[in-house]
C-alpha cells in the first residue's frame, strides 16, 4: 500500500519560503562572484593597456635619446667645431705650454 502524506497550505507556504530565501542568497552569491571577477578582469586589462603606453613611451624615448647623442656627436665633433671657429670665438695658438705636475701640486691624502 502507498501513503500519502497530506500537506496542509501554511506548511507549503513555509517550504516555499525556505527554499525562496535560499535560492535568493544562492542568486545573490553567484552575482556577487561575477561582480568580482568582473572587475578582476576589468583592472587586469587596464593595467595591461597602462603597461603597453609605458613601454610605447620607453621605446619612443630610447629613439629620442639616440637620436640625440648623435646629434650630440656630430655638435662636438672636431669638423664641426673647424666650422665655427669664429662663431665660437677661438683663435690659432702660436705658443703651447705644457704643465708638468710637481709634487706641490699634487693632492694629498
Amino acid at each position: 500500500m502507498t501513503s500519502y502524506r497530506v500537506i496542509s497550505q501554511s506548511n507549503l507556504k513555509q517550504e516555499s519560503n525556505k527554499y525562496f530565501i535560499f535560492n535568493a542568497i544562492g542568486a545573490s552569491v553567484i552575482l556577487l562572484m561575477i561582480i568580482i571577477s568582473l572587475t578582476q578582469v576589468n583592472a587586469g586589462i587596464f593595467y595591461s593597456l597602462k603597461i603597453k603606453q609605458a613601454n610605447f613611451r620607453l621605446t619612443t624615448l630610447r629613439i629620442e635619446n639616440e637620436r640625440l647623442a648623435q646629434e650630440v656627436s656630430q655638435l662636438n665633433s672636431l669638423a664641426n667645431i673647424d666650422q665655427n671657429i669664429s662663431v665660437l670665438g677661438m683663435v690659432k695658438t702660436t705658443k703651447v705650454d705644457y704643465l708638468s705636475p710637481t709634487e706641490e701640486t699634487l693632492a694629498r691624502r
